[in-house]
């Protein structure tokens, strides 16, 4: 790991340049808590490609040398241009992975935050102090909710108060929900009022919008339910029907390969439905 540590430095330049194209790469780097700059990143990431490309190289000449008696300078310029390639492909994927793994976690947050902002109100109105409730929460085992609390506690033992470390966490997370409802906690500590009240209201506020979200995926649900049925059930059923009764009547023999398009259609159909509902459902816990 040092050896390869220090032979991607050599690319650290190359990574500045291209860091530029990543503006993001930074707050995401840091929201999912990898301590590495994102030059370092980046030069990691290149170096990575640049292996995996090399023994591609590699294993396709000695392919062409074994099954079609082909020296490797006789290939050159495809083998480097499927190699560059994969290179360019390869670096490109592993530059994504801190976006996609942030807007998991980013996913995971908002879907918690109603656990979290419930919890606390559960121990403040039992007369825990703010930060001894976010303390015990970031103790148990609440999934998201203590995965956020774990991080106002960090902040608060590196030397932040609670109201700092609620503000740093806000920072950290652009997630317009937790950062209204953190904002919302902030200024109740700062003005002196009730704590317990402006969480409880909060609360409230968080079922109500959960119900009406809910409402909202179960009126989407029902045409896509529908429209389900009518491409998985009826329309394969008479559709079979339909060739069987065509082929008896001009007297042909049907087709196996007919036939097998039928469970591959249902197969792609359930694919796109599952892949749609995931995408309109809300991100609560239901």
């Amino acid at each position: 790991m040092k050896k390869f540590s220090r032979f991607s430095k050599k690319f650290k330049s190359i990574s500045k340049i291209i860091v530029k194209f990543y503006p993001s790469l930074k707050n995401d780097l840091e929201l999912i808590q990898n301590n590495k700059t994102p030059e370092e990143f980046l030069s990691s990431n290149l170096v990575i490609s640049l292996i995996v490309s090399l023994f591609f190289f590699f294993f396709i000449s000695v392919y062409f040398y074994l099954h079609e008696g082909v020296l490797f300078f006789e290939k050159i310029f495809l083998l480097l241009f499927y190699s560059i390639a994969i290179q360019i492909f390869l670096f490109f994927i592993l530059n994504l992975r801190p976006r996609i793994e942030s807007n998991k976690k980013m996913k995971l947050f908002e879907r918690n935050l109603p656990v979290f902002i419930r919890q606390l109100y559960v121990r403040v109105t039992a007369g825990m102090s703010l930060y001894a409730s976010i303390e015990n929460i970031s103790e148990k085992d609440y999934g998201g909710a203590s995965s956020l609390a774990r991080r106002i506690v960090a902040h608060v033992r590196g030397g932040l108060n609670e109201v700092e470390a609620l503000e740093a966490v806000s920072k950290e997370i652009p997630l317009e929900k937790l950062n209204k409802l953190f904002w919302q906690i902030i200024n109740s500590v700062k003005s002196g009022a009730n704590i317990s009240e402006t969480l409880n209201s909060m609360v409230i506020d968080l079922e109500k919008e959960q119900g009406i979200m809910i409402e909202e995926f179960g009126s989407k649900l029902t045409p896509l339910t529908m429209m389900y049925l009518l491409l998985t059930i009826i329309f394969p059923s008479l559709g079979t029907a339909f060739v069987i009764i065509i082929s008896s009547l001009f007297g042909t023999i049907m087709n196996e390969k007919i036939l097998w398009m039928f469970p591959i259609y249902i197969i792609i159909i359930n694919f796109i439905f599952f892949n749609l509902v995931k995408r309109i459902k809300p991100n609560v816990e239901m």
